[in-house]
């Protein structure tokens, strides 16, 4: 996916003042270029912080206060920058037994031995346990969304203890919720975090509507029910609370707003049919 197509998030956080730094990741297709993504990804986002600490943006952002937000393999990203290191042995114990083809076929076996992977990270040797570490201790809270959270084991994702948003759908099928988001909040050591669970929500809630990106006309049915529809939510009532939410949370422990803070409370959201919002370990 491209920045643009997340348009309604990035101008929402802009108009509330925060800057909003989009890296065009040059992957095109999974099958393609996934090991190489996982390895660049989080290079690109310490990159940008770069440019915004000593390049062109230099002494133009608070660089002091710095948030990820990212979808699907951007939430991989998020994990990454935030602390999370690689464990493929916990995978492959993870993928053993694995019936489903999409998660066989596109969590499992693109990561199955290993050598391309640690090619892709510039490594001589496939590592045995932990992967090197992508962290980046400038980046201070992270969004993921929709996000993949399979390639990291329970114990590396408790390394994670930067303040967390997480947002799902509990239906999503490009990354299942046991694999993602439900896995993710489960195990992080974060002590600030949030869950945001969309009941019956799939994959691109946080993406424009397909009267935003005309280009989907030319997909497939199916694939375009992917982009355009959400089986459960109303689109746009889905972005809203996206929107609502991610502001809250930068703002809480970004900015330090106590009534921020208060629009992160459960019972806030009780009246929102479908949606649940969880606090700490809940």
């Amino acid at each position: 996916m491209n920045p643009e197509h997340y348009l309604p998030l990035a101008e929402h956080l802009a108009s509330r003042g925060f800057v909003v730094l989009g890296p065009e990741h040059a992957e095109v297709d999974w099958a393609a270029d996934i090991l190489q993504t996982t390895a660049d990804r989080p290079l690109a986002i310490s990159a940008t912080i770069d440019l915004a600490e000593d390049g062109a943006l230099d002494g133009i952002i608070d660089t002091d206060r710095v948030a990820v937000v990212g979808h699907s393999w951007g939430g991989y990203t998020a994990f990454a920058v935030a602390g999370a290191r690689i464990d493929l042995d916990d995978l492959a114990q993870r993928c053993d037994g694995a019936t489903d083809p999409f998660i066989a076929g596109y969590f499992c076996a693109p990561f199955a031995d290993g050598d391309g992977l640690a090619e892709a990270f510039g490594l001589d040797e496939t590592p045995s346990g932990r992967w090197p570490s992508l962290a980046d201790d400038r980046v201070d809270a992270i969004v993921p969304i929709a996000s993949d959270a399979f390639l990291f084991g329970d114990d590396e994702l408790a390394e994670v203890t930067t303040p967390m948003l997480i947002i799902g759908g509990t239906a999503d099928t490009g990354a299942p919720w046991d694999w993602g988001t439900g896995l993710a909040y489960r195990e992080v050591g974060s002590e600030v975090r949030y869950l945001a669970a969309f009941e019956g929500g799939e994959h691109m809630i946080p993406v424009l509507g397909c009267e935003s990106m005309p280009w989907t006309a030319n997909l497939p049915d199916a694939y375009q029910s992917v982009f355009c529809e959400d089986p459960a939510w109303d689109k746009q009532e889905a972005l809203d609370l996206v929107n609502h939410l991610t502001t809250a949370f930068l703002r809480h422990t970004l900015v330090d707003g106590a009534k921020a803070e208060d629009a992160l409370q459960p019972e806030a959201y009780e009246v929102v049919e479908g949606l649940e919002l969880r606090v700490g370990g809940e």
